[in-house]
């Protein structure tokens, strides 16, 4: 017997001694089992992540859209549509009489320095100097020639408040038989209103001076 035949033999023996059981195959068939499990749960949990990504996308959109907010390309897209389409209105301020300023403003009480006929000649007399006055509160117009007390009201609006008008139905005066101006004559041809500090222009509608007043003291 030679040497291999010897090893042979001895690889025998060692192999009946040895007991070698069934293959694991229970053991194989439940790592298996768990492995399709977890990649099982692994794509249900993608699954779902996807789903609320896309509804909550959605809902976020739809509360975007709601509110008035888009995205920075709808808004850039929206804003010049709108405003060519929607018709801009005149504001208040164009459509509403601006007060009298200080220039302006005739509140107050006034001495007639100087009363202008339409030929541009002086229609008060030295002897009515200073006593000549007008008074003007609230639209209402209250004042004296010299002789009679004259009464009416007047208008005042435009821009910065420089147009002015004495409504003829509106003047009247006492009737104390007297020589005095023909100051109530002359306010029906005021338009316009000049001035500052304390002093004011009656305009006639070509702005030639009709009525000069100083501030009162």
């Amino acid at each position: 017997m030679n040497d291999a035949d010897v090893l042979s033999e001895l690889l025998e023996r060692v192999a009946e001694r040895t007991k070698v059981g069934p293959p694991p195959m229970t053991a194989i068939m439940a790592r298996a089992h768990r492995a399709r499990r977890r990649r099982a749960v692994m794509v249900s949990t993608a699954a779902a992540v996807a789903m609320i990504a896309t509804v909550g996308g959605a809902w976020l959109l739809s509360s975007l859209h709601n509110s008035g907010v888009g995205t920075p390309a709808q808004t850039a897209s929206a804003v010049p549509t709108a405003a060519m389409s929607t018709p801009r209105l005149p504001s208040a301020t164009a459509s509403t009489p601006a007060a009298p300023t200080n220039g302006t403003s005739l509140e107050g009480d006034w001495i007639v320095r100087a009363l202008v006929g339409t030929d541009g000649q002086s229609l008060l007399p030295k002897s009515a100097a200073g006593r000549v006055t007008l008074t003007f509160a609230h639209g209402a117009m209250t004042g004296t020639t010299g002789c009679n007390s004259v009464f009416g009201t007047y208008e005042q609006g435009g821009a910065q408040g420089q147009d002015v008008r004495f409504p003829h139905e509106k003047l009247g005066s006492t009737a104390v038989g007297c020589s005095e101006p023909p100051l109530l004559a002359r306010l029906l041809d005021v338009r316009h209103v000049s001035g500052s500090a304390g002093v004011r222009y009656l305009h006639a509608e070509n702005w030639m001076i009709v009525v000069e007043l100083r501030r009162a003291p």
